[in-house]
């Protein structure tokens, strides 16, 4: 088991934050204080049928009209990994810096290098709701299967631990990881701003 004494979540964002131009910086302190609104999700698909998510699907959010950025499923978690830990529909996603005008997957183009895509724990709520709408899918590649995936649990004042897919206690600092907490819509509302201010402010 390893128990690290820091936050690696936050570690990693104000490092990814003293990357950004002057102007990102900014725009992202006026989001932190209060200062710029963040755009609600729009939902973009009315769903009267159960839906099925798949690991594979290619799907879309948005909090503007007329572009939409890419995301993939690429697990369902098993809720029969410590029932205390995992819920049932939960799925391990990323949502792309890589965006589109158009319902199609022409556009799609994955970067699991940009810090911005990492995967996280979103409950399907989020695709029965209509704020992720599935338009393709697409298998997972080599790669996509043996990402070493894990979720931080802990805070920054006592550190804590990486627990994997299994819901068991890693020996390692995983090279994909995320809060282990389920993403909320203004989680998601806050990532899709923060995309198109590193797209804005990098050109």
């Amino acid at each position: 088991m390893l128990k690290i004494n820091y936050n690696p979540c936050t570690q990693r964002r104000q490092f990814w934050i003293n990357q950004l131009p002057q102007k990102a910086q900014d725009r992202l302190k006026e989001i932190t204080e209060g200062v710029w609104c963040v755009p609600k999700l729009i939902k973009l698909k009315k769903n009267r049928q159960p839906v099925e998510v798949k690991v594979g699907d290619i799907f879309l959010v948005s909090n503007r009209e007329g572009l939409y950025f890419y995301g993939k499923v690429l697990q369902k978690t098993d809720p029969k990994c410590k029932p205390n830990q995992w819920i049932d529909n939960t799925y391990v996603a990323v949502i792309f810096n890589c965006t589109t005008q158009d319902k199609t997957l022409d556009n799609f183009s994955p970067n699991y290098k940009s810090f911005t895509a990492y995967p996280r724990l979103y409950e399907v709520g989020f695709w029965k709701k209509g704020y992720f709408e599935i338009i393709g899918n697409i298998p997972l590649t080599k790669e996509e299967k043996n990402m070493d995936i894990g979720f931080f649990d802990g805070n920054s004042k006592e550190g804590g631990v990486f627990i994997n897919l299994e819901g068991k206690i890693m020996s390692h600092i995983p090279q994909y990881f995320s809060p282990f907490a389920w993403r909320t819509i203004m989680g998601v509302e806050l990532s899709l701003e923060e995309m198109l201010i590193e797209k804005t402010t990098s050109v």
